[in-house]
């Protein structure tokens, strides 16, 4: 079963020792666990599965075209007001994000300019102007 601890409650792991971390994880569901979470200790949210990580926002820093800075570092957002979308700096060039969808010209290639996303096993890998960014999940 996969057990979360309550908000700001520390619960000794018996099994991993120390303490249950914040975003839980996958127990055996035994009298310990069982009774953790009657006592409200714990929270189980399934059986075998853990929840989805939680997503956060970030505000990107807004601004016009011209007042965009060079591009040069890889990773970096900026919300371009004049577009009305957000650009990603490749390191070489700024993208401007969700533009378009790349595939349908017949030829299987993928336009020059667009991001790819792939998420999986733990990890997302973004896809970009001859670069990639690699973060566990």
């Amino acid at each position: 079963m996969f057990v979360v601890p309550k908000a700001g409650l520390k619960v000794p792991d018996p099994v991993q020792g120390g303490f249950l971390p914040p975003e839980g994880r996958l127990v055996e569901g035994n009298q310990y666990w069982i009774r953790r979470a009657l006592d409200g200790d714990v929270t189980v949210l399934s059986d075998d599965t853990p929840p989805p990580v939680p997503f956060a926002f970030i505000q990107i820093p807004p601004g016009t075209t011209a007042q965009r800075p060079a591009p040069g570092i890889f990773g970096r957002l900026y919300g371009n007001t004049d577009l009305g979308l957000p650009e990603f700096d490749t390191g070489t060039t700024w993208v401007t994000l969700g533009a378009g969808g790349g595939g349908g010209n017949g030829g299987g290639t993928t336009p020059s300019g667009n991001l790819r996303l792939l998420e999986g096993g733990g990890y997302r890998l973004l896809e970009g102007g001859g670069r990639r960014l690699l973060e566990a999940t």
